[in-house]
């Protein structure tokens, strides 16, 4: 589907070495297709440009002359993300570079070996761009100085394509109930899963609410601790779903619940919050980028307890959505940064 609006600029992204197939948007975003990447999280920097999401170099640069700028990926490989930003710079291109795992617990991971921190610092120091999915900006390791920092650190959050009718995956509020559970991992602390199945257990008994849903991919250990929670719920309320969801289903389920909850402070930009935004349901009790812009003052308790306020939540939320979180959104944000302009300064 074509855009309705004409992007500023055309942005390519780079995840060199990666798994995820070249997609090209020049004709615009089509609707979902099975095995085809969804234009979310860094497929949507692309997406909203009408650019291309590439996994080698070698092909960038056989389509570079309609590109304004690049977005290079950083994966816990960090040399060969540095070995592919030197090519790029070497060619004459302008590139920015973002942790494709940008919650900080994640960089910090990523950058555990010398190797890595070395590699990084290298790309730091000689960066014109660092931009970050997260409001929580990545490990500088000091390569330069703050000020330096500062002015090259941009904060973008990923857009959504919620212009887009073929990406509108609501159904009518009267068709939305209970509670699903937005995390899926117990064994990652900051998640902190098991205190948002105990909030939702608690609001399940409040609201006598028919179903609280948890989609467990821990196999045999997270189905151990769901059976030690299961005693927290009204009888028959909880609903566990085993194993992943394909995209559509996974989506189905969203916009078929009421809210979405979590408790999770890992500072992410929001995957679980984004995709809420496309099912046109409310999701809260996270930190993330999108719940933060999106969602944020949202209290569950007000939620159901009367339908007014569910329904203007929603209306709240889809309008601060459509300000900074929107494909348009993204793209003048990212043409802003490409500008000649932003190149001068």
């Amino acid at each position: 589907m074509k855009l309705p609006y004409q992007p500023g600029a055309r942005l390519a992204v780079i995840n060199p070495g990666g798994r995820d197939p070249y997609i090209d948007y020049a004709d615009g975003v089509p609707a979902y297709q099975v095995g085809v990447h969804a234009p979310v999280n860094f497929h949507a920097y692309a997406a909203c440009t009408r650019g291309a999401f590439f996994q080698s170099v070698d092909h960038f640069l056989e389509e570079r002359a309609r590109f304004d700028g690049v977005l290079l990926l950083i994966r816990r490989r960090t040399w060969v993300t540095y070995r592919a930003f030197r090519r790029l710079r070497d060619a004459g291109c302008r590139v920015a570079i973002a942790w494709k795992e940008c919650a900080p617990h994640q960089v910090a991971g990523q950058l555990r070996s010398w190797r890595a921190r070395h590699s990084y610092r290298k790309l730091v120091r000689e960066s014109e761009m660092v931009w970050s999915a997260s409001h929580v900006p990545p490990l500088s390791l000091d390569a330069i100085t703050d000020d330096e920092w500062d002015a090259r650190t941009h904060f973008i959050p990923t857009p959504y394509p919620l212009e887009l009718a073929e990406w509108d995956y609501s159904v009518p509020a009267e068709e939305r109930s209970g509670i699903m559970i937005g995390t899926r991992e117990f064994a990652t602390p900051s998640r902190r899963h098991r205190q948002a199945i105990k909030r939702a257990a608690a609001l399940a008994h409040e609201f006598d609410l028919p179903r609280v849903t948890v989609i467990n991919t821990e196999k045999q250990k997270g189905s151990q601790q769901l059976a030690e929670l299961k005693s927290l719920f009204p009888d028959g309320c909880l609903r566990i779903i085993e194993g992943g969801l394909p995209y559509q289903e996974y989506m189905r389920e969203l916009a078929g619940h009421k809210l979405i909850l979590q408790a999770d402070d890992s500072s992410v930009p929001g995957q679980v919050a984004g995709d809420a935004l496309l099912a046109r349901t409310l999701c809260v009790g996270g930190n993330s980028t999108i719940e933060g812009i999106a969602f944020d003052g949202i209290d569950p308790s007000d939620l159901f307890a009367d339908s007014q306020p569910y329904a203007e939540w929603c209306r709240k939320s889809s309008e601060r959505a459509s300000r900074a979180l929107s494909f348009q959104a993204g793209a003048e944000q990212i043409a802003a940064l490409l500008s000649p302009e932003s190149q001068k300064t």
